[in-house]
């Protein structure tokens, strides 16, 4: 045993990988700015009850924790800097108009429960767009953060739209000691199992019609087509007015990317309540970049606002600009 290896999912960076780092770094930000963005840092790490008011139930095998010497509170290092900005925003910046337009950058620590992405500190650079709504807020933020990974080095990516209402409304027909289990086996269109996971808990027929289509409903804009047929109810018609309202934004944008779309995406934070997105490429295996729209998020700081922003994460993008051979 190597007594001074580092933990899991930890690396160093040397020389180059830092020039590469930097280069990055600098193309994202010089994007963030031009379009009108304040820089903005948070704390390394927050008391964890402030921590999940914005994300509500956390797991805490996701979480670095420990408690602080001096007040024998519970800490955690951060998991999330989007949930520190409405912070940030609901307390220090509660007098500032909107809209406020935020940029960051900074590391984030989680423990991944699948080992075979075994990442834990993953570095960051964001926007977070508040009082601006929907579509116009979104088209913005997916745009900038398409011009920025393209600056970066980024040469060709598929910006895919998503929106998780589709399947927590129908999850809430469901025992909630389920959900992690369907959310799992939708994560991974793993129909077979989701047909298990819906069985074992007693899924009401209309809610099972809805999360036995999703795994399936990917791809262009024909989806949405296909959806309205099969997901008769309210929050997916909303859902789906939704997308076709960001999709006809961006195409007034200056986005130069294809656009696809998976309804059956719900992986990410709690927070999100309408439009998310995911920039892909080849090479990560993982976003890379992702955001979305959290209306409610500021809200449980005490400050109602409208908001959307986005993450990318840098190692991801590095190495899809390798793949690419920028």
């Amino acid at each position: 045993m190597n007594a001074l290896r580092l933990p899991l999912g930890m690396r160093d960076l040397y020389a180059h990988e830092v020039s590469l780092r930097e280069d990055v770094a600098a193309a994202i930000r010089s994007s963030v700015r031009e379009a009108g963005y304040t820089p903005v840092t948070t704390p390394a790490f927050e008391y964890e009850d402030v921590v999940a008011r914005g994300l509500g139930m956390l797991d805490l095998r996701e979480l670095v924790r420990f408690v602080e010497p001096t007040t024998g509170r519970i800490c955690v290092v951060r998991p999330d800097i989007t949930a520190q900005i409405a912070r940030l925003v609901a307390t220090r910046l509660k007098g500032e108009p909107t809209p406020l337009r935020l940029c960051y950058e900074g590391s984030v620590v989680r423990v991944p429960r699948d080992r075979s992405r075994p990442r834990r500190q993953l570095a960051q650079a964001g926007v977070e767009l508040v009082g601006v709504g929907a579509p116009a807020g979104d088209a913005e933020v997916i745009a900038l953060a398409a011009r920025a990974v393209a600056r970066a080095g980024l040469g060709s990516f598929l910006v895919e739209l998503a929106d998780g209402s589709l399947a927590a409304a129908a999850l809430a027909e469901i025992d909630p000691s389920a959900h992690e289990s369907i959310r799992e086996r939708l994560a991974e269109k793993d129909r077979d199992g989701l047909d298990r996971a819906l069985g074992a808990a007693r899924a009401p027929a209309k809610a099972r019609r809805v999360l036995e289509a999703l795994p399936d409903l990917w791809g262009d804009a024909s989806v949405l087509a296909r959806a309205r047929r099969t997901l008769r109810t309210e929050a997916a018609r909303a859902a789906l007015a939704g997308l076709e309202a960001v999709a006809a934004a961006l195409d007034r944008t200056d986005l130069r990317a294809s656009i696809a779309f998976d309804l059956g995406e719900v992986r990410g934070w709690g927070y999100y309540t309408g439009v998310r997105f995911s920039i892909l490429a080849e090479g990560p295996g993982v976003a890379v970049a992702s955001g979305g729209r959290y209306d409610t998020l500021l809200g449980r700081y005490g400050r109602d606002e409208r908001a959307t922003g986005f993450a990318i994460d840098m190692e991801s993008l590095e190495l899809a600009r390798d793949r690419k051979g920028a």
